[in-house]
């Protein structure tokens, strides 16, 4: 009995690898729906786009392209009535002809803007009667349910759907907006010594503002200390570029971003203010008509454009995600932005939590409203701070998708990893930003669903195997390091390892510096859903051992074609780094505990150090 149940931990296993949404449906979503069975729902009525149901004080609407169940309807009123909502939505997925869930869409809270764009809401929801036909966007209590309730039928597959999204998204018609062109805008770019990289940046603003024809603009840029020749160079390039009458202002002083922006808005006029970078490149003649698009809307805070890293398609920032395990984060952050992702995220304007400073418009008196920048974070977070403080005024932020900017990142002040004392800052400002907005640890990003992993920059569900959580720390197990110092030099029959990758990685919060390894080791000839797989580190006569947590290797499967079982041949090894001494070369083996007997085995290591 003990060794079919090992067999069937193995399947389960393997199937958060190969298919994680199928494990979430098989295993979790039982468990967290907590559905009852109810009284049947009787349609009252169906129009061309919808089957409409009624129970106490709600209407529900089911689109004809899907189905929910009753106790999935029940489940809708139920938290109506808990959470007091005058609309409610859920989650939804697919279901394809043989009856398999895929491309499950875990929704964000109430976003006006991608709304605006695009209906995620309307395929089921529950609304109570006396609203029934009054626009949603003056709905005062709109509530989300993070739970899968409908299944749209369809055999197409996840791009296919995520194409068709992209192709049905409602852009706005910005040309209508040639109105808004007397708009004041004032831009605030803090910049030092990068005369070259500031004029690269003013000649793409200015051809922008010609060629849009926008008439109130103006550039302030805040100098914190250039050298003397630097300084001259950058006085005759200002007075080049006209028409965004540029004005210089020399201070020096410690780098600190946000008072430096402070400074720019105290010194502008504009009743708008779009902050730059000094390193950004304007890709899009309506960069800023479109951004005022957003942000002369009332309900609009900060807005910003998608950024890409230079020469190329490779996304730098589409919008900034607070992950409760790794802190805000730019989703998509290196993938290439010829590819639709998750509900065309990369492709559609849509609310977000926050946009990087390097390119933020928002209105003076929201701006002042909230305080402005926050000067105790001088380098990092202090545009999410803004973001948040918006948010938490009643106000939406948006990233606009469809304007993008080169972003020729770090050339200014180089990247935060380099040196312990720019982390240490780093951290320090993260920890500052969750003291001053608790609720992003305690609730989570607004606009980023429960049910998606919290430290990928993909979009995945929240159920992936031990091997690509960042979270995941290896343990020392000590009671194998006699057996493992006895078999140094002396591998069992049949057993084969290999180290492919070794890396010094970061903490995100408290969990500590680690060193990943990754690799595989399997037993030919024996069914490998048995065994567990121990790494072993050997410095000269002593062993220590830890934890691996499985992954797939066809690759190993196909050269062991004895080897039972044996796709989750891989493993990976997340080592505290102060388990590991710095520099010093190890030798290596794998040790396989059967789970049935406790019989152990050994994959001696090779000539390599790691």
């Amino acid at each position: 009995m003990f060794y079919s149940k090992c067999i069937e931990n193995y399947n389960k296993e393997l199937k958060k690898h190969e298919d994680p949404y199928e494990y979430y449906t098989e295993y979790l979503e039982n468990n967290k729906e907590g559905l009852h069975d109810c009284d049947p729902f009787i349609c009252i009525e169906e129009n061309d786009t919808h089957r409409i149901y009624e129970i106490d004080d709600f209407y529900i609407y089911e689109s004809k392209n899907g189905v929910s169940s009753d106790r999935e309807k029940s489940a809708l009123i139920q938290n109506a009535i808990k959470l007091n909502a005058d609309l409610i939505y859920s989650d939804s997925d697919f279901v394809d002809n043989t009856g398999k869930r895929h491309t499950p869409f875990f929704k964000p809270d109430w976003s006006p803007d991608l709304y605006g764009g695009y209906d995620y809401i309307t395929e089921f929801y529950a609304i109570k009667k006396e609203l029934n036909n009054i626009e949603f966007e003056k709905i005062n209590k709109i509530s989300h349910i993070t739970k899968v309730l409908f299944h749209n039928i369809s055999n197409n597959n996840s791009s296919e759907i995520y194409n068709k999204i992209n192709s049905c998204y409602k852009t706005p018609d910005y040309e209508k907006e040639r109105m808004i062109s007397d708009e004041s805008v004032s831009i605030v770019i803090p910049s030092k010594d990068n005369p070259v990289i500031l004029e690269q940046c003013l000649k793409s603003i200015e051809k922008a503002v010609v060629k849009s024809g926008l008439n109130e603009i103006e550039t302030i840029i805040i100098d914190n200390g250039s050298t003397a020749e630097n300084r001259d160079k950058i006085t005759c390039i200002i007075d080049e570029y006209t028409a965004i009458r540029g004005v210089y202002v020399y201070e020096p002083a410690d780098f600190n971003f946000s008072m430096m922006c402070d400074r720019g808005v105290n010194l502008s006029k504009g009743k708008y203010l779009l902050f730059l970078n000094d390193d950004v490149e304007v890709l899009d003649d309506l960069f800023i008509i479109k951004l005022l698009h957003y942000a002369r809307k009332e309900h609009v805070g900060a807005c910003g454009a998608k950024l890409y890293y230079p020469n190329g398609d490779k996304i730098q920032h589409t919008g900034i995600t607070a992950l409760k395990m790794c802190g805000p984060s730019h989703k998509l952050s290196t993938y290439s932005d010829s590819e639709t992702y998750y509900y065309a995220y990369n492709k559609i304007n849509r609310n977000t939590l926050a946009v990087t400073g390097a390119c933020l418009m928002v209105s003076r008196e929201k701006y002042f409203l909230t305080g402005g920048f926050y000067d105790k974070m001088k380098v990092g977070y202090n545009d999410v701070d803004l973001c948040v403080n918006l948010y938490e005024k009643g106000y939406y932020n948006v990233v606009v998708n469809d304007t993008i900017l080169y972003h020729h990142e770090s050339v200014t002040r180089g990247s935060d990893s380099v040196s312990d004392e720019k982390y240490n800052r780093l951290v320090y400002e993260r920890n500052l930003l969750y003291e001053r907005h608790p609720f992003l640890l305690d609730e989570g990003d607004p606009f980023y669903n429960e049910n998606l992993l919290n430290d990928s920059l993909d979009y995945k569900v929240f159920c992936v195997p031990d091997s690509e959580r960042r979270d995941y720390r290896s343990k020392q197990i000590e009671v194998l390091e006699k057996f493992a110092s006895k078999h140094l030099s002396s591998s069992s029959k049949n057993t084969f390892c290999s180290i492919d990758a070794v890396s010094f990685e970061r903490e995100i919060f408290n969990e500590g510096d680690y060193v990943s390894i990754s690799g595989w080791g399997l037993i030919n000839k024996k069914n490998n859903a048995i065994y567990d797989r121990y790494l072993c580190l050997i410095d000269g006569e002593k062993a220590s051992v830890f934890t691996t947590a499985p992954c797939v290797r066809t690759d190993v499967t196909e050269a062991f074609k004895d080897a039972k079982n044996s796709k989750l041949a891989g493993f990976c090894a997340k080592i505290p780094a102060k388990l590991i001494e710095k520099d010093k070369g190890y030798k290596y083996g794998v040790i396989f505990v059967s789970k049935v007997t406790g019989k152990k085995y050994y994959a001696g290591y090779d000539k390599s150090d790691i």
